[in-house]
């Protein structure tokens, strides 16, 4: 037998076991050990035909236990390697003034400022659709209180002081300015 054929060694093995519960059942059935003659009849008669069992048996044996351990090596890189790629990854130092200021910037962009810009939308859609679904009568009110109020505040940044006329009727008279008595 050749030291380096493990699928033989594996086989051999089978046929050993097979053989050692053939001498039990034989024991228990008969009280007794088996002769030379007797062990020899089963061994011809029954472990010959079924050595190339016994091999296949060892080949598939042998052909799941290095499936098994390929998958778990396999495993075991996979996760080595992307436990490094990980590492890499966060230690990456971007090279130049430019590339770190793109960085900067997309992280900027996809993070903090971009929550901003997206509630700042939201609102904006949310008055639009508030603003069509009102009547013709609010909408105008709407607006015009909406102009008004951004009139008056562009004109308390600037500095100037801005009286906004509410709509009344110009065209009344005004009223005479107030005189003073002569004496």
């Amino acid at each position: 037998m050749n030291d380096e054929d493990i699928v033989g060694q594996l086989a051999y093995c089978l046929y050993k076991q097979s053989k050692q519960q053939y001498l039990k059942a034989f024991e228990a059935r008969n009280d007794r050990r088996p002769t030379d003659d007797e062990v020899r009849t089963h061994v011809e008669c029954a472990e010959i035909p079924a050595l190339d069992m016994y091999r296949d048996k060892a080949k598939r044996m042998v052909a799941e236990l290095l499936s098994q351990a390929a998958q778990e090596k396999q495993d075991e890189l996979e996760k080595h390697f992307k436990d490094r790629l990980w590492r890499f990854i966060n230690r990456h130092e971007h090279e130049g003034f430019l590339e770190r200021s793109w960085h900067g910037i997309k992280s900027l962009g996809f993070g903090g400022l971009g929550g901003v810009l997206g509630n700042i939308f939201t609102t904006i859609l949310v008055f639009l659709i508030l603003f069509m679904a009102a009547s013709n009568a609010s909408r105008e009110e709407f607006s015009k209180s909406a102009q008004e109020s951004f009139i008056s505040g562009m004109a308390e940044i600037i500095g100037v002081g801005v009286t906004i006329n509410n709509g009344a009727d110009t065209t009344a008279p005004s009223p005479p300015p107030a005189t003073a008595p002569t004496p």
